[in-house]
């Protein structure tokens, strides 16, 4: 799964950094910032926590491994 920040939704309001420390920091100009798009599963909680938190919803998962089966091969 992956986790997008909207920047142009992100107000700082930081309720995501405190549900998610491993997933979310914020950067320098107050806005939240992924540490790494790609979330490992064992962070899969802390992720969708941060974007039920989001008071500006400015968080997107996006869970790639839901619509292909998975006996499939994964392209490049």
């Amino acid at each position: 799964m992956r986790l997008i920040v909207d920047l142009a939704r992100c107000r700082g309001h930081a309720q995501c950094v405190l549900a998610a420390p491993d997933v979310v920091e914020l950067s320098e100009d107050g806005k939240s910032r992924v540490l790494n798009e790609l979330i490992e599963p064992a962070f899969a909680d802390q992720a969708r926590t941060a974007e039920l938190l989001c008071p500006e919803e400015a968080f997107t998962i996006v869970d790639d491994d839901l619509p292909q089966p998975h006996h499939h091969h994964h392209g490049p």
